[in-house]
């Protein structure tokens, strides 16, 4: 400290430079700087405050996970319908999982098929078929898993639920539902 003093007092005017720092840095207060170009994988999500309010990492810069719920009244035999879901807004994306199943299970010879469109066709090997020897149901809390022929997805694409219930001299069973799982990437 003296020497710096000194060093001014005598009009010498010290300019500083680029400082490399071996070791941890500790700084007790705000850090400001003009410029700031962390390395790759140095900032992870516990690094940002949850709830945080400001200019922090928003929604145009990570993967965005939805989950899509179909459903038909809990109290109703399940119909034959098609029913859009979602759209695609990210750029890009992956379908991670399809499951489905009913509120009362299917009696004798009924089925109840689920299947999901992207833009007007199929995206799975087959569609998942409810019936009553296999019905999951909310009582035992378990549901079937769709297989994917395909689980890309980009802007714009339209996903859709594609119901058959049909009697096949059985009795349909209530209340189908369908749970989608999807990740989009940023605009």
């Amino acid at each position: 400290m003296v020497i710096l003093f000194v060093l001014l007092a005598l009009g010498i005017v010290l300019i500083l430079r680029s400082n490399n720092w071996d070791g941890n840095t500790y700084v007790n207060g705000t850090l400001a700087c003009k410029a700031f170009t962390p390395p790759n994988n140095c900032i992870n999500a516990a690094a940002v405050a949850v709830g945080a309010t400001g200019n922090y990492i928003g929604n145009t810069s990570v993967e965005q996970q939805y989950a899509k719920t179909y459903s038909q009244a809990a109290a109703s035999v399940s119909v034959t319908e098609k029913r859009v879901i979602h759209r695609v807004v990210g750029a890009t994306g992956t379908l991670k999982s399809l499951v489905a199943g009913l509120q009362t299970a299917n009696v004798g010879g009924a089925t109840v098929t689920v299947d999901l469109y992207k833009n007007g066709s199929s995206v799975l090997t087959a569609p998942i078929n409810l019936t009553n020897a296999n019905t999951p149901n909310v009582t035992n809390g378990s549901a079937i898993a769709a297989t994917f022929t395909s689980t890309s997805v980009v802007q714009g694409d339209i996903l859709q639920v594609v119901v058959t219930a049909t009697a096949g001299g059985g009795t349909i069973g209530n209340g189908v539902y369908a749970d989608l799982n999807l990740i989009e990437d940023p605009q």
